[in-house]
């Protein structure tokens, strides 16, 4: 392979089952992973921000499915007033000064939680621990499950991520021990 100077355009884009399937893609020579794109022809994108411009991405287009087969009730969870489609998913602008240049992925807003501070936390984030501050940005205890975390208590999503508000629920007891500073199994980071 001869070297052309450049980087090479390498395709890649986000979407979901009932986007049929994708609604982002990328659209020029990048330099790193995560970036999921820009909107696809014909999709209408509606991102719901926090204070941290990490935004909720909805989608509305002719291929999103138009609801869940005989649920009327699922059909209704699943699409917001205006009629786009809750992803669950959250993005970032590559630049939030030229969006133009598209959205990275960050993960997904269910696995957000909030402390009893307030602070919201989130916890596709913690995934990176090292060099991270801040009791919202970083993990500084833990303890080991003995049983790992169920599919059929819905503690596993279906995409086979983590469900941490079920996980939270569930596992209450285990939460009371977290913050236990004389719990024999408390880890300290």
């Amino acid at each position: 392979m001869e070297a052309q100077g450049a980087l090479p355009l390498m395709n890649s884009s986000w979407g979901l089952t009932e986007t049929a399937p994708a609604c982002l893609i990328v659209h020029e020579p990048i330099g790193r992973s995560g970036v999921s794109g820009v909107p696809v022809p014909g999709l209408t994108v509606k991102l719901i921000p926090n204070d941290e411009m990490r935004c909720e991405i909805r989608v509305k287009e002719p291929n999103v499915m138009q609801g869940c087969l005989g649920d009327p009730a699922k059909t209704a969870e699943a699409f917001d007033d205006e009629g786009f489609f809750i992803t669950g998913d959250a993005v970032r602008f590559v630049d939030e000064a030229d969006p133009s240049r598209g959205l990275l992925f960050d993960g997904r807003v269910s696995e957000d939680f909030k402390l009893n501070t307030g602070t919201w936390v989130q916890a596709g984030g913690l995934r990176m621990n090292a060099g991270v501050s801040g009791s919202a940005k970083r993990i500084a205890r833990a303890i080991v499950l003995a049983e790992p975390p169920s599919l059929e208590a819905s503690e596993i999503t279906d995409k086979g991520s983590l469900n941490p508000r079920k996980i939270i629920t569930r596992r209450s007891a285990l939460l009371e021990r977290l913050y236990d500073n004389e719990d024999p199994a408390l880890i300290r980071v």
